[in-house]
């Protein structure tokens, strides 16, 4: 996956674990998120590390849903690989 696309499955990852009532599995993972909001965020380069690591669009999401269950907040700096293993 390309880290664009890392950062679209964050977002909805995020918007699901969230406070609100966004179901990621009813809408395919698709938000309103634009893909240029990804070139504002100074992080960017987290989203590039997980997509170079973990190859699958399957293992990205369980490294994802690992993380956010573990840290409710879900600030990406703070996810790592211990969460999914």
């Amino acid at each position: 996956m390309e880290p664009i696309d890392v950062y679209l499955m964050y977002c909805a990852m995020k918007a699901h674990f969230g406070k609100g009532n966004y179901d990621f599995v009813e809408y395919k993972g698709k938000t309103k998120i634009r893909r240029d909001s990804y070139w504002k965020r100074k992080d960017r380069h987290w989203f590039a590390k997980i997509a170079n690591k973990y190859k699958t669009e399957e293992e990205i999401k369980n490294y994802f849903v690992s993380n956010f269950i573990k840290d409710k907040k879900g600030y990406i700096a703070n996810f790592n690989d211990e969460n999914y293993q």
